[in-house]
């Protein structure tokens, strides 16, 4: 959702796209809605850092980026899309950076942990109220 939204730069035209998929995905081909979604979000500059880390890939001829990596203004229309659906579909969403630089891994998991662990259980409680 976030990324094809990201190449659709008016509103209404976006919300149009994401009502489409939406029924294609959930109600054509009765994907199951996921219970808790959640963005790692990466700021697009420091996505790009990363990318430059990793080794040289073959399917893009030994360059570090591919066309959408390299692309910076394509990245942060992405982002923007991404934080737009994530709130328009109420995902909970993770800022993974600090001062410009990516949290270590722990920090990231304690992060993810503790807003699964509060939505399990509130899903435990729901459980007990509806078994009452």
């Amino acid at each position: 959702m976030g990324h094809q939204a990201g190449k659709i730069k008016q509103k209404k035209a976006r919300d149009k796209f994401l009502g489409w998929l939406d029924n294609l995905e959930y109600k054509v081909f009765q994907i199951p809605r996921s219970d808790l979604t959640i963005l790692l979000y990466v700021p697009p500059e420091i996505g790009q850092k990363l990318v430059d880390r990793k080794m040289a890939r073959r399917y893009i001829k030994g360059k570090k980026r591919d066309i959408h990596e390299a692309d910076l203004n394509h990245l942060k229309n992405s982002a923007k899309s991404y934080l737009y659906v994530a709130k328009k579909y109420h995902w909970a969403v993770i800022d993974c950076t600090c001062d410009g630089e990516i949290l270590p891994r722990e920090i990231i998991h304690k992060k993810i942990w503790s807003i699964v662990s509060r939505f399990c259980r509130q899903k435990s409680l729901d459980k007990i109220v509806l078994m009452s």
